[in-house]
């Protein structure tokens, strides 16, 4: 695979959990009102799922689906670094675990 094509792929899970990480932030006080539409963090991550979405079509014509929807799982452990650093939680010993069947997982289907 090329590496532009790997980087994209990098590029599209981070943008994903960047924008469920803003749209946490944006909704950690949120009251349904008109200043819903005036929110920063909602709206930054609403754009970047977007991107997210726009990168995940363009990089389907390259990865066949049967490793691409598998190789997405990425997108939680860039979740749970983030969290880790702008959210201050507690990466527990089970969130590890899980991150490297996630890892494992991943580099079986990179291999194979």
């Amino acid at each position: 695979m090329r590496i532009e094509i790997v980087l994209l792929f990098l590029l599209m899970t981070l943008l994903g959990a960047g924008g469920s990480l803003l749209l946490k932030i944006g909704g950690k006080n949120l009251k349904i009102s008109l200043s819903l539409f005036f929110n920063v963090a909602l709206m930054c991550g609403g754009f970047l799922y977007f991107l997210s979405a726009l990168l995940n079509i363009y990089l389907l014509k390259f990865i066949p689906y049967t490793i691409f929807l598998p190789l997405t799982a990425i997108t939680y452990c860039w979740s749970m670094l983030l969290a880790k650093l702008y959210l201050k939680e507690v990466i527990t010993w089970q969130k590890i675990c899980g991150m490297i069947l996630i890892i494992s997982g991943i580099s079986g289907l990179a291999i194979g």
